[in-house]
């Protein structure tokens, strides 16, 4: 058995992803998350769709602790009620160290905050976008975008999702349930891999996530399961489960201890927790690595996310391919249409466009002018007058008013045409 010492490795010895940058299709999933990048902030079509791989599970099933373990800093919000209320589209980026220097920072690229180097910043900021959400809507169909820059991830697109829940409480709407079943199955759609977190101490079968992907996913080939909370049952219940025998998936179980634990009133940080699961399974050898292949530990997690991405994006690659293809020859017909298969450089390009805004202006101010300006003012002073005249005299406070002074008219009326035809029947009897 190994030593203590051989056993604590910090999360920056077994987190150098630079040898594995070399491997060529490492690097075109690189360039495909990039890719992605760049069309979720220009474009929101459907047109080319990248697997990302999506995170679901119930609110107690550890979710935010196995992310916060793959990025390696707390950074997700917390709290007793449900504080994930929208999609977190995480895209982690790998970037080289130089020498000693390990700069990590983040960015909400439609915040415009600029590069933050303090998680718990990111953190509020997180819990204050979620928080903005109304209780009575409970969860927002619009995503955040938050990008983290580090030597110490992998690079991985991954989308965190609100929890699945059994009973919406009192302050929240009946629906809720609903409506994060809706938004989950919104994700979980292919091409995107199901990242189902689930705890030990929870009966598989009892598992939303599982019971989700099971609908979308029915033989697990883009599922992968994430047990977390190993520490919680006995080695040889783990390891069963582990296995896979009663709930198999094409992409198979990784087993986590990733939950901190506060001891003395002082919580444990990330580094300390993945050093705690990585003792647990190697003072359980016999069990996690004796019988077949188990896979186990934080960064046995990351490694296989990266695998599994990557091979999603080599067989997406040829869809990726002819969609793009297809964008092109939209492009280039749309070009011959407009432009008549003239060349156009940059600077003619801004010109025309400056030109073409100018046209419009005219156009916009020539539709307004003295006689416009005049006839769409009378128009909203006759609005704004009828108005008046409806709250002063056609309300229904009134309406007794005039019912009163319509009626003694019409008396009036009456009366008025007996007296013409009594004064009209005299002159006649005068007259003969």
């Amino acid at each position: 058995m190994a030593s203590p010492s051989d056993s604590k490795v910090t999360i920056e010895e077994t987190d150098d992803f630079s040898s594995s940058n070399q491997n060529g299709l490492m690097h075109l999933t690189k360039k495909l998350i990039e890719i992605r990048t760049m069309l979720l902030s220009i474009d929101q079509s459907d047109a080319l769709k990248l697997p990302s791989i999506v995170v679901i599970g119930s609110q107690s099933s550890g979710k935010s602790s196995v992310l916060e373990a793959i990025v390696g800093h707390e950074f997700l919000p917390k709290g007793n009620n449900m504080v994930t209320r929208r999609p977190i589209e995480l895209t982690l980026i790998h970037t080289p160290a130089n020498g000693t220097d390990a700069v990590e920072y983040g960015e909400f690229p439609g915040l415009g905050l600029g590069k933050i180097t303090d998680y718990a910043y990111i953190q509020k900021t997180l819990t204050d976008l979620n928080l903005a959400v109304p209780s009575t809507d409970a969860i927002s169909n619009e995503p955040i975008d938050l990008r983290i820059y580090s030597p110490h991830v992998p690079d991985l697109t991954l989308i965190d999702l609100p929890g699945y829940v059994q009973i919406a409480s009192l302050d929240q709407p009946e629906t809720l349930k609903e409506k994060i079943t809706a938004l989950c199955e919104k994700y979980i759609r292919e091409p995107n891999i199901i990242l189902a977190v689930c705890a030990a101490d929870v009966d598989l079968a009892n598992s939303p996530a599982l019971r989700a992907s099971r609908k979308v996913d029915p033989l697990g080939l883009r599922t992968i399961g994430v047990i977390t909370k190993m520490d919680l049952v006995p080695p040889d219940q783990g390891a069963t489960i582990l296995s896979g025998n009663r709930y198999p998936l094409h992409l198979g179980y990784v087993g986590v201890v990733c939950k901190p634990s506060g001891k003395k009133g002082r919580k444990e940080t990330i580094e300390v927790v993945a050093r705690r699961g990585d003792d647990y399974f190697r003072s359980n050898r016999e069990q996690f690595y004796g019988t077949g292949h188990l896979m186990v530990g934080t960064d046995t997690l990351r490694r296989r996310l990266m695998e599994v991405l990557e091979s999603s994006m080599a067989s997406s690659l040829h869809g990726i391919t002819n969609a793009v293809q297809l964008e092109l020859e939209e492009a280039q017909y749309q070009f011959k249409v407009q432009y008549n298969d003239r060349r156009i450089s940059p600077e003619s390009y801004v010109a025309e466009t400056v030109d073409a805004l100018k046209a419009r202006f005219k156009e916009f101010t020539a539709q307004f002018r003295k006689p416009a300006v005049r006839e769409k003012l009378k128009g909203m002073l006759d609005e704004r007058v009828m108005d008046v005249l409806e709250q002063l005299y056609w309300s229904d406070k009134r309406l007794p008013e005039f019912t009163a002074l319509g009626e003694s008219r019409v008396r009036a009326e009456i009366v008025g045409r007996e007296g013409d035809g009594r004064e009209g029947g005299e002159g006649i009897g005068r007259a003969v």
